[in-house]
């Protein structure tokens, strides 16, 4: 009676259970007699349980396969994006490792190059053993270390002075008019050089450009080895070489470098450095130094003995062309330029011909702050501070100091453009004042513009002449 009220109560409640509840409790009841066992489980059976339990979760995963679907495309799409990416990496790493290995022209320039730190190869088929190296990193160089120890001065007398500059061979003519304008006469003597420190680059030996000079009128130094004058005891130009043949490129002068070069053969405390297309007046050396037969003390002297930092500025003008074509007319230039060496003449061409002016008005930059209003009422060798400099491009001829503590011209710079600028930022980040010089002042020659300039104007422009082609602007 026991058993068939429970069959029926497990009917009612599952059917599906009914024969394992029957086996069961007839299994159970063979075990115990005939007396019913107390079951664990309720009303269902553990399989009907699990059964559910299974088709719920098939049913649960098929529901949430359908929704997971398109975030499985977005997953698959970026796995497919990824591979891609670390594909295209790798082939970008051994196409630049085979482009290394091969020299790749350069367009425009004639000149073989290598990606990297591989060197650069001849200008033309004539020209194979030019080679330059490209370099990862430049280091700016804040001391001159081929220059003297720094010394502290004991008096202005003891200040002298070098005038410095650098100049390709087809401009090498305008030393002459250097030499002529930067001599000084003693009595009863005839006229003798100013020292000067020249650097040459050119093709010619240190012999033939030394017989070119003396022919122009230069007194020049003869033996490399008169390096010991510490003042105008030995005066006279000094010499310096730099082979063409063997640096840089048609649009490569290597400009910086040649003046360290001749910055290295000054033996004087102080230097004057000029560009040579910008021709001294008469007297300049006397007007910053004073008459050597009378050894006054100049405003000059006493300013730079004041402090070793002092920079002073000589103001610059330029001629303007005289010849409208674009031809090298020295016929027509030099007759203005011979007429503007003296203050007198200088006031003349400005007032009355119009043909001379401050240097590069159209670039106020570079040499306006200058203050030329100033200048011009200003006495011959006084000396005026330039409170402000106003612009970083700031880059006027200046005499200053010369031992280690000044930066030199950074090597790196070649060619036309920002050479000269960097040093004069260079001795503004060292603390350097500016002050300016009545009386003195220097002229722009209107030469044609340099192969570096055409280049710097039009760097697409492929130039293979070569008839200019180491001159800076």
């Amino acid at each position: 009676m026991y058993q068939r009220k429970y069959i029926d109560e497990q009917t009612v409640n599952g059917r599906n259970s009914l024969s394992l509840t029957t086996t069961s409790n007839a299994n159970a009841n063979a075990d115990t007699n005939g007396t019913p066992k107390e079951h664990s489980f309720g009303s269902q059976s553990p399989f009907s349980t699990s059964e559910r339990t299974r088709k719920r979760r098939i049913l649960t995963l098929a529901n949430n396969t359908k929704t997971s679907r398109p975030q499985l495309l977005v997953l698959c799409l970026g796995i497919a994006i990824g591979i891609w990416g670390l594909v295209g990496t790798w082939m970008v790493v051994e196409i630049r490792k085979e482009i290394q290995k091969q020299p790749m022209k350069i367009r425009g320039t004639g000149m073989t190059s290598v990606i990297g730190t591989m060197p650069l190869e001849g200008l033309d088929e004539n020209n194979k053993n030019k080679t330059d190296k490209r370099k990862t990193k430049t280091i700016f160089q804040r001391v001159s270390e081929e220059a003297p120890e720094c010394y502290e001065l004991e008096s202005p007398d003891e200040i002298t002075l070098t005038l410095v500059t650098q100049v390709s061979h087809d401009r090498l003519w305008m030393m002459r008019h250097h030499c002529d304008r930067y001599k000084f006469l003693e009595k009863g003597q005839q006229q003798q050089q100013h020292r000067m420190s020249i650097a040459v680059y050119s093709n010619a030996t240190r012999e033939e450009i030394l017989e070119e000079l003396k022919e122009m009128g230069c007194g020049v130094i003869i033996s490399e080895s008169d390096d010991t004058a510490d003042s105008n005891d030995k005066a006279g130009v000094e010499i310096s070489v730099l082979d063409a043949r063997t640096h840089g490129a048609w649009n490569d002068y290597p400009v910086n470098e040649l003046r360290n070069l001749a910055l290295s053969r000054v033996w004087t405390t102080h230097i004057l450095y000029l560009d040579v297309d910008f021709w001294p007046c008469d007297f300049l050396y006397e007007t910053l130094m004073g008459c050597q037969e009378e050894d006054t003390l100049t405003p000059v002297r006493e300013a730079l003995f004041a402090d070793p930092k002092q920079a002073l500025v000589i103001p610059a003008f330029q001629l303007w062309r005289r010849c409208s074509e674009w031809i090298d007319c020295r016929e027509e230039n030099i007759p203005n330029m011979e007429t503007a060496r003296t203050l007198k003449g200088l006031a003349y061409e400005i007032q009355n011909h119009k043909g001379i002016s401050v240097f590069d008005p159209t670039n106020l930059g570079g040499h306006g702050s200058t203050n030329y209003k100033a200048w011009f009422s200003q006495p011959p060798g006084s000396v005026l501070p330039i409170e402000c400099l106003q612009s970083n491009r700031y880059e006027p001829f200046v005499m200053v100091r010369y031992c280690k503590d000044l930066p030199p011209f950074q090597k790196a710079f070649a060619g036309y453009g920002k050479n000269k600028v960097t040093w004069m930022m260079n001795l503004v980040a060292a603390g350097y004042i500016f002050s300016q010089v009545g009386g003195t002042y220097l002229i722009h020659y209107p030469h044609l513009d340099s192969s570096s300039r055409q280049h710097w104007n039009n760097p697409s422009v492929d130039n293979n002449n070569n008839n200019n082609k180491h001159a800076t602007d």
